[in-house]
């Protein structure tokens, strides 16, 4: 459980992840869990409650003062201050709260994207008028003071995440998302080897270089992040089973049974420790898509909400149940779901590469291995 002095945490992401929404998700497991909270759960006055809840989880948002519209477009120098204020705003509201909440949680980007080109907060050194005079950089010192325990990079499908920006009126194609991705994953790794105490570290740390900046999908259940943060001392495991295989013969018999053995095998797995669950970033059926006959380039496609593994999302952090994500342009899919003068997909290759990064945060593999029977 959280030290004395409560538990700090600095969650990052790309755009469209809807971190609010997350963070709030968590936050409401976290008052779940709260014997206290629980206890006194008949709470009508929004003031009382508002108090209650500020001592057990704050979350700080860094960037609820930016006009996202007008901070890609204006200027570096108008991006620094608005940023500057909006971040400062943040660790004020963080410094000001007496007591301390037990879960302290800061929200920020590390990078942006405009116009294909990135930019991060990370490398920008700026005046801040009750420091020395000479420009520094805010966002390491600040971060320092605030001492967090942990770095987590949320990350969702690329094509959850094209759908959530379009609403807003944005639009990248799946292979910018996917390297935006792996850019703010980047990056967070760089700001938690700069800012994570030593004495947050084991001994061997060596060993576990993603133990305090893990990668972490939000279509994990709230309670695997709750007990990541939470309960250290409890085993950290990659969940490895079969995933195409129970699809194929899913397709081919109509019969939902080998899937529904392995989330057994997972459920399991989730009530018992901490897991991180790599069908919780399912993008590979938009390769199937592809395979069903030839398409135009301008042609659009929908992956339907069946296409995706079965798992619960009214507990995930996202909330998010499985839906059809509809109107994916097909040269924007082929694009990351094809081979084509390589030797694997980009979807192939992000695939690899997360599996490896969720072992390298894992304490331990456990893996379940069924036998199925070859055809006749």
């Amino acid at each position: 459980m959280p030290e004395e002095d409560g538990l700090r945490v600095v969650f990052t992401g790309h755009t469209g992840l809807n971190k609010e929404n997350v963070l709030t998700r968590l936050a409401d497991h976290i008052f779940s869990q709260d014997n206290d909270w629980c206890e006194a759960g008949g709470l009508s006055d929004p003031q009382v409650r508002k108090d209650r809840e500020q001592k057990l989880v704050g979350i700080y948002d860094a960037e609820e003062e930016i006009d996202i519209d007008t901070f890609l477009i204006q200027s570096e120098r108008d991006q620094k201050n608005q940023w500057r204020h909006s971040f400062l705003g943040a660790m004020s509201n963080w410094r000001s709260a007496n007591p301390k909440p037990r879960f302290a949680f800061i929200s920020l980007h590390l990078t942006y994207q405009a116009y294909s080109e990135f930019f991060s907060p990370l490398a920008w050194k700026i005046l801040v008028p009750e420091r020395p005079p000479e420009p520094q950089n805010v966002l390491v010192n600040f971060l320092r003071e605030f001492k967090p325990h942990y770095f987590v990079t949320l990350i969702d499908n690329v094509h959850v995440v094209q759908k959530r920006i379009r609403e807003n009126k944005y639009d990248f194609r799946l292979v910018e998302l996917l390297r935006w991705r792996n850019v703010e994953t980047l990056m967070t790794d760089i700001l938690a080897q700069q800012v994570i105490s030593e004495e947050y570290r084991r001994e061997d740390s060596a060993k576990y270089p993603f133990e305090h900046s893990p990668v972490v999908a939000v279509r994990h259940p709230r309670k695997m992040l709750f007990k990541f943060l939470s309960e250290p001392e409890l085993p950290r495991i990659y969940a490895a089973y079969p995933i195409s295989k129970p699809r194929e013969i899913a397709r081919d018999s109509g019969s939902n049974d080998s899937i529904d053995e392995i989330n057994r095998f997972r459920e399991f797995l989730h009530d018992r420790f901490t897991v991180f669950d790599p069908v919780t970033i399912d993008e590979r059926p938009m390769q199937l898509l592809l395979g069903q006959r030839d398409r135009n380039d301008e042609d659009k496609l929908s992956l339907p909400a069946d296409a995706w593994w079965p798992t619960q999302g009214d507990d995930s952090l996202s909330g998010e149940a499985l839906e059809e994500i509809p109107d994916l342009l097909v040269s924007d899919v082929k694009e990351i779901a094809t081979d084509i003068g390589r030797e694997s997909s980009e979807i192939d290759r992000q695939i690899r590469s997360r599996d490896f990064r969720l072992i390298d945060q894992a304490d331990c593999v456990v893996v379940y291995r069924p036998t199925y029977r070859k055809k006749d």
